[in-house]
């Protein structure tokens, strides 16, 4: 995992380091509280990224997070072109997602609706097969 940090104001000093306009740092560079100082400033901005990266104090790895979180955004909650608003995922989550984990939380979503769904418990079968082991349902062929 890799920390990112944005500051909007280079030079500005924070947790006793001089920042420049963009960083990357090690995982274990920062602690918590270092990091929680950091993304409390509005001048600054963490983004936290890697395989399972999740958030300090948080058993979910980020990239589920902004899955779920995605998936239970209201209409108004997408911009015009069909994304969601960051600053409401933001709210959600805790923490600001990247455009990458936003771009995959997306084609997760859309591969979840083109998959065929198993509603109340039933099992998909492809079309036209009867839900019964491909046994002919004499009911419905007879014109019955």
């Amino acid at each position: 995992m890799t920390v990112q940090i944005l500051c909007r104001s280079p030079g500005m000093r924070r947790c006793g380091v001089e920042h420049p306009a963009k960083k990357t740092y090690p995982s274990g560079r920062w602690t918590a509280d270092e990091l929680d100082t950091i993304r409390a400033d509005p001048a600054f901005e963490v983004i936290e990224s890697g395989d399972g990266a999740a958030e300090p104090g948080g058993s979910v790895p980020r990239s589920e997070a902004v899955r779920a979180a995605v998936g239970t955004l209201k209409e108004d909650e997408f911009t015009q072109g069909g994304r969601p608003k960051v600053a409401v995922l933001e709210r959600k989550l805790g923490f600001k997602p990247t455009a990458d984990e936003i771009d995959a939380a997306m084609a997760a979503a859309v591969n979840a609706a083109d998959a065929t769904p198993a509603e109340a418990g039933e099992t998909a079968s492809p079309e036209g097969a009867s839900q019964n082991d491909g046994e002919t349902d004499t009911a419905a062929n007879s014109g019955a």
